[in-house]
């Protein structure tokens, strides 16, 4: 008997996942403008990617606690720090540009150069833009229990 549910379990998983794949919208019902690639949804549960935050480890779809963050998604950290590290160097210039403008105009000297970009050392004409929900990027993470496919964003 366990035998034959083991079995059933098996083919149930594996036919949920070949629908998924085959389905026209990445097989995000609730979200299809996030869609998945075909090996993202057979990538079963693994522990190490359960999110740290009690928050997400629950699908707030079907409650089961089979959330995992996108393997993809892990890196965007690195890459929030580096946006952010550059517009800190770039503001840095920029304020120090703006103090020398200001000293200038007290002392009724020409304008100064505009500075140059620390990062693609080009002229910076203006004060550079704080980087927007556009640049940053979000963690990922879906539901991987094999009754229903869900995605969420933390």
């Amino acid at each position: 008997l366990i035998k034959k549910i083991l079995e059933l379990k098996r083919k149930t998983v594996h036919r949920v996942h070949e629908e998924r794949q085959g389905a026209s919208h990445g097989s995000n019902n609730l979200l299809p403008q996030q869609t998945q690639t075909s090996s993202q949804l057979l990538i079963p549960f693994h522990r190490n990617l359960v999110p740290k935050d009690e928050a997400f480890v629950s699908c707030p779809y079907c409650n089961h606690e089979s959330v995992n963050l996108l393997e993809e998604s892990l890196q965007f950290h690195s890459h929030n720090v580096k946006l952010l590290e550059d517009y800190q160097k770039r503001m840095k210039v920029w304020d120090t540009y703006l103090k020398e403008v200001d000293r200038a105009e007290k002392s009724k000297r020409s304008k100064p150069r505009y500075p140059i970009d620390p990062i693609t050392g080009k002229e910076m004409t203006r004060k550079p833009r704080n980087p927007g929900k556009r640049e940053l990027k979000q963690l990922q993470a879906r539901c991987t229990c094999a009754t229903m496919h869900c995605t969420q964003q933390e």
